[in-house]
């Protein structure tokens, strides 16, 4: 019986259609999870809670919760919402962070859940694990929508259009970029309150020049960091 149900968890797919990622600080920070559960067999199920390591292409960054799952022939929808996650590496955290923001695609791994599958009067004790791939936002590609000085020298508002095409949301909180122009010379800096929403996101950031010519050419904007609180 556990050869068999294990077999069928491991032939079944999941697919993550949503993460959020907000209030993060040094130790944690909250995640919201939507999925799909399918190709689970003909037969319904539940799937006792389980916690699993949550891995990125740097390693295990925390651990997550997952409440009872109970499985049908046509697909469940398993839903997380702002669940505290304690950060057990920091690098690996902020590596995949990263990831969700310059990548085009990435993989969150998870494993080492174990459960227990009751179907039929009978329960079957498994191991729970799934490399799920993600699509990225790439960038995410950026527009700056205009431009307007303020009231001191050298220094100047401007609203930012983002385009995010990926399931994943992430609060950055205060986020430093630079502008650079053509040659790659520092032009400005920038900063302002930024949250990456699915699809589209407008946000506006204060910045200062630094005095050296725009010249002809694109302008790009450069993300630098993001300020701790």
């Amino acid at each position: 019986m556990n050869a068999i149900t294990q077999a069928i968890v491991n032939n079944s797919t999941l697919e993550i259609t949503r993460i959020k990622i907000t209030n993060a600080t040094k130790t944690s920070f909250l995640m919201s999870l939507e999925c799909k559960v399918e190709n689970t067999g003909p037969i319904s199920a539940t799937m006792t809670p389980m916690t699993l390591s949550m891995s990125g292409n740097a390693g295990c960054f925390g651990t997550l919760k997952l409440p009872e799952i109970k499985t049908c022939s046509s697909g469940t929808t398993l839903t997380v919402t702002d669940q505290r996650i304690e950060i057990v590496d920091m690098d690996a955290f902020v590596a995949f962070n990263k990831s969700i923001i310059c990548d085009s695609s990435l993989t969150l791994h998870l494993s080492h859940g174990s459960t227990k599958i009751k179907a039929l009067f009978l329960t079957a004790k498994i191991t729970y694990q799934k490399s799920v791939h993600l699509k990225g936002m790439s960038g995410p590609v950026t527009t700056m929508l205009s431009t307007t000085t303020t009231s001191s020298p050298g220094t100047f508002t401007n609203t930012m259009r983002a385009l995010n095409p990926s399931p994943l949301e992430i609060d950055l909180g205060t986020l430093h970029q630079e502008l650079r122009n053509a040659r790659g010379e520092k032009i400005a800096t920038q900063k302002g309150k930024v949250y990456f929403g699915l699809g589209e996101t407008t946000y506006v950031m204060q910045g200062e020049v630094t005095g050296v010519e725009v010249g002809e050419g694109e302008v790009r904007v450069l993300g630098v960091g993001v300020e701790e609180e």
